[in-house]
This record gives C-alpha cells, structure tokens and sequence, in this order.
C-alpha cells in the first residue's frame, strides 16, 4: 500500500495527467466464466503535451485470443489541413475512370478564352474525381468495420 501512495505522490508531483481509456472500462480479463475484469494500463502525459497535441486519445484495439487488450495512442491536433487534390495513379486502372474523364472534358465550357476553358474543364474534372474516388475502397473503412465486428465478438 505504501508503494502504491509513493506512485501516486510523485505523478502528482511531477504534474502528470492521465489519458483515459476510451470505448472500453478494462484491458485485461481473467477469461473465467464470471469474469474478473481490470483495467492494468494507464498513459499519463503532461500539461505541456496535452496544450500541443489537445486530440491525445488512448483506444482499445480489438483483443486477440489472449487476455489482454492492446492499445494504441492516437496523437491529433486541430492544425488544420489545406484541401490539396491529390490525383492517384492508380485511378487510372478502375473500370469508369477514362469515361468519366472524357464526359467532363468534353464539357461544352462557354468562355472567351483557350486559358480560362482549360481551367474551367481542369476544376470540372477535378470535383468529378473527388466525387468518384469516395465510390472506391476505403481501406481505412475496412479495417474499422473488422474492428467493429472484433469487439462484438469479443464482447460476446
């Protein structure tokens, strides 16, 4: 119990706070039939860490077939992004991609000049793509979804 007031004396002291677990109360279970569950990991950070990176998450991951839940820290900030499109090679290679290309390039674009109808059709096909590419696989997506379906299991 002394070891355990001496632990808790100098995280106080050193200004430490504690990341909490999100989406889960416990990373451990004892996997009895009344099972006995704890949560054994703790994050702490500081004062100056959390004012830099206000988005510090702790998250569960989806648990093996063993008994304790692995978790990741998630790092965020509210820096925000710049909208830049990025055109991917790859688009290139899905079925529809060149007959979208070419039902926005051959747009009728109604402008005084070759310049600005070139720009007009670049914008064009630049929001079609955009568009286009959310109908694509989302790898992200997916991996969240097996981890959705992970925790249901692992619930039950």
């Amino acid at each position: 119990m002394n070891d355990i007031m001496i632990f808790n004396e100098i995280i106080s002291n050193l200004g430490l706070m504690e990341i909490p677990l999100k989406g889960r109360n416990f990373t451990w279970s004892n996997m009895q039939s009344v099972p006995l569950l704890e949560q054994i990991d703790w994050v702490f950070t500081t004062p100056n860490w959390t004012c830099d990176f206000p988005n510090t998450l702790l998250l569960p991951m989806s648990r093996p077939t063993f008994d304790h839940i692995p978790c990741k820290i998630q790092i965020g900030t509210f820096i925000p992004k710049a909208q830049i499109f990025r055109f991917k090679i790859f688009w290139v290679e899905h079925q529809g991609f060149y007959d979208l290309a070419k039902s926005v390039w051959s747009t009728n674009i109604s402008a005084t000049n070759s310049a600005t109808r070139i720009t007009a059709k670049f914008k064009l096909l630049r929001a079609a793509l955009k568009k286009w590419s959310k109908s694509l696989s989302d790898l992200k997506r997916l991996i969240k979804n097996c981890n959705s379906i992970m925790e249901v299991l692992d619930s039950l």
